[in-house]
């Protein structure tokens, strides 16, 4: 109801609707968005308004308009519950999807003559807005999306799932060194702990690859002992042989995708047993319905693999590996690096290249409100 009137949209109104009919397109069985009552959906009286369906929402607009619901219904989408960044498209049910396909979740779908009464004026140019597709884990989004303007938008065309492949072994913490290259890899150790139920003061010296991947340490009350200046497995590797005595044993905690360099440059000194305690899948989505793009961000040498298509735009890379896979993959792509490899980086180089983000943005480059 709140999120609506922030528009001046009523979901009861003398004139259009004495009712309104709430109702979740996100159901914990995977399946249709409305099971099996599309029907008694499409033709509740008054207003609908639907929770947790942006996701959905091509599904939802195709299932309402076959079950009978007129496809010329006015209908908006207000993304955010974040008053700051609160946004809405609206349309006739028909064509909204394409309207909303840049908005961000969490998201209110609102389907009704009520939309009429809102304030936005349809004739008014809409606001510039800087688009930038991405290819990020949702940790990575959020993370990055914090520090921008929300005249800059991020666009996910790669959805990232991660699924757990190895587990933690209890003589892993046996090892003189524990090596860590994500903020994952972290998560997983310490559910691992957690599970097994291991005693955290076994735990041998660790090592990261950049302050993120610390930082998500740092959260469990545990500070590594090695951090490179660069964020990036080479140098990793380097401060690993000026730090670990020769023979030393080093346990590496990777993902399924990462390549062998690594552990092979190590394995010349040390004794290296490697974890891939994830894999990450990627899906590709229908960028015919999104909106173009200014920039496309790409953060690990993975999801360029994952890439098939083509890169419409220029490319900005979170490091020289990954841009190194760009231009392997796509000669002709100008590719650009973050200024750091984090995403403060990744965030400070979009703002940099982005000409609509401004100072009454309300956010600071160090993302400070």
């Amino acid at each position: 109801i709140a999120v609506p009137e922030r528009f001046d949209i009523p979901v009861t109104d003398r004139i259009h609707a004495s009712s309104f009919t709430v109702i979740t397109a996100s159901r914990k069985s995977q399946g249709k968005p409305f099971g099996a009552d599309a029907g008694w959906v499409a033709h509740q009286p008054g207003t609908l308004v639907i929770l947790m369906g942006l996701s959905r929402l091509p599904e939802i607009v195709e299932e309402l308009i076959r079950a009978g619901k007129d496809p010329r219904t006015p209908t908006a989408v207000i993304s955010s519950a974040d008053i700051s960044h609160s946004e809405m498209v609206r349309g006739e049910l028909s064509e909204v999807t394409g309207k909303a396909a840049a908005l961000q979740a969490p998201a209110v779908i609102v389907i009704g003559d009520v939309v009429r009464e809102a304030t936005v004026d349809p004739g008014q140019p809409a606001p510039a807005v800087f688009t930038v597709w991405t290819t990020f884990t949702g940790d990575l989004t959020r993370r990055v999306q914090h520090l921008l303007p929300p005249s800059i938008r991020l666009v996910p065309v790669l959805q990232a799932a991660t699924t757990r492949v190895e587990s933690l072994e209890p003589e892993d913490l046996e090892a003189d060194w524990l090596v860590f290259t994500s903020r994952r890899g972290v998560q997983c150790f310490l559910d691992d702990l957690r599970q097994q139920k291991l005693d955290i003061r076994r735990i041998p010296r660790l090592a990261v690859v950049g302050q993120a991947t610390a930082e998500a340490l740092e959260e469990a009350g545990l500070y590594p002992d090695l951090i490179p200046d660069t964020a990036d497995t080479p140098d990793l590797v380097r401060c690993l042989k000026q730090e670990a005595k020769p023979g030393s044993h080093l346990v590496l905690f990777r993902a399924r995708e990462a390549d062998s360099v690594m552990e092979q440059e190590l394995s010349e000194q040390y004794a290296v047993i490697r974890r891939d305690l994830y894999e990450i899948q990627y899906e590709a989505q229908d960028t015919r319905r999104l909106p173009k793009p200014d920039l496309m961000a790409f953060a690990s040498r993975s999801a360029v693999r994952a890439w098939t298509q083509d890169i419409p735009c220029p490319v900005l890379c979170i490091s020289d590996i990954t841009a190194s896979q760009v231009r392997q993959d796509h000669p002709t792509a100008s590719v650009l690096l973050a200024d750091a490899i984090s995403a403060a980086g990744l965030a400070a180089t979009i703002r940099e290249l982005s000409p609509v983000a401004d100072a009454a943005s309300g956010v600071s480059p160090d993302g400070k409100n």
